[in-house]
């Protein structure tokens, strides 16, 4: 059995699987149990995986905590995602709305104006989609009969979708003025020539981002417009298929439209979470131990770029060291020492005392 964790919290969705998976099986193992010891915690948990409205419960939550996990491994993505974060915040949030409100409401509303709270607009117990699973178990003649117990777990179930909402609307302008443009510099919104018929010029992304173009230089805004006009001209010569992030970079080996794709290359440097850098505090931890603690910055430094070199391409195994990088390794790699910073000294020092 897998056991749920407050530092992997992910992982409890695999933790309410496995117990479905093995519920069965947990019945017999517990009943024998209770029936051989009789203690008061096997009792507890033998009544409580004989309760049916206890698994319903679980097929609820295997249904809906996917939903919440692929949205957080969204966030922590070390790909460039920021393009399409607000139609992916957009969709979970428009998929919870639609399990327990009308679905005309909130089709013909703006997500940022609809009042979930409203008891007017809620569905019926009955007219929720909480999952096929749980569909499949309100057909159980023992639960249907009781009328009690199935409106608290509709009600139990309508309170978890409505803060979930709630927490989502909290955190997120669902008309956020920046988010909702940067789709615009999607590969394939930015090489196409339909696109420009609702997006003619980027003027208006470029407006929101005076930090990154300031708005007195308008020969250099021009520049940029005029070659996000003409962009959708290159596109056969474009892989559009590659990440974002690369397909810019592409670009801006292009004199043509260089002002351009610096500006999405700025732009895309928002950062859409923090858990690359997280990533980043983890690695220093696993090298900077308390043994080795007299590691200088460099050597640091050098140490994480190196794996994530060679992450880039593929594995350790994968991984072929170019002719410059043997040309390096020679006894002058280890003089390449600043002597006047006082930790650099202080590791000589070390270094000639052994």
């Amino acid at each position: 059995m897998l056991h749920p964790s407050q530092t992997r919290w992910l992982s409890l969705v695999a933790v309410v699987e496995r117990i479905l998976e093995q519920w069965d099986a947990l019945k017999l193992f517990f009943t024998n149990t209770w029936l051989s010891e009789k203690l008061v915690s096997t009792e507890i948990i033998f009544n409580n995986l004989n309760d049916p409205f206890i698994k319903l419960y679980f097929n609820f939550l295997a249904w809906i905590l996917p939903k919440f996990t692929e949205f957080y491994k969204f966030f922590q993505s070390e790909n460039v995602v920021i393009t399409s974060l607000n139609d992916k915040i957009h969709e979970i949030y428009r998929d919870i709305l639609l399990c327990f409100l009308k679905r005309d409401y909130v089709m013909k509303h703006e997500l940022e104006s609809i009042n979930f709270v409203n008891e007017e607009i809620w569905l019926r117990n009955e007219q929720m989609y909480l999952g096929v699973r749980v569909m499949n178990d309100l057909k159980n003649l023992e639960i249907s009969r009781s009328k009690l117990e199935l409106n608290k777990f509709f009600s139990v179930c309508r309170n978890f979708l409505v803060t979930s909402a709630k927490e989502i609307k909290k955190r997120y302008r669902m008309n956020d003025p920046l988010l909702s443009k940067l789709h615009i510099l999607h590969p394939a919104n930015a090489a196409s020539s339909k696109f420009r018929e609702s997006v003619p010029s980027i003027f208006s992304l470029i407006e929101l981002l005076p930090r990154v173009v300031q708005m007195d230089n308008m020969s250099l805004i021009q520049n940029i417009d005029n070659q996000w006009r003409n962009l959708p001209a290159k596109f056969n010569e474009l892989d559009l298929t590659l990440p974002i992030d690369k397909f810019w970079s592409e670009l801006h080996l292009c004199q043509d439209y260089r002002e351009l794709s610096q500006f999405a290359l700025d732009t895309l440097c928002i950062p859409h979470s923090n858990a690359q850098c997280e990533r980043v505090f983890s690695h220093v931890n696993l090298m900077k131990t308390k043994i080795r603690n007299k590691l200088l910055t460099k050597t640091v430094n050098g140490t994480l770029l190196a794996a994530q070199h060679i992450k880039e391409t593929g594995s350790c195994i994968d991984f072929k060291p170019s002719d410059e990088m043997l040309c390096k390794l020679n006894l002058s790699m280890y003089k390449r020492i600043n002597t006047s910073s006082p930790e650099s000294t202080a590791a000589l020092n070390d270094s000639d005392s052994e």
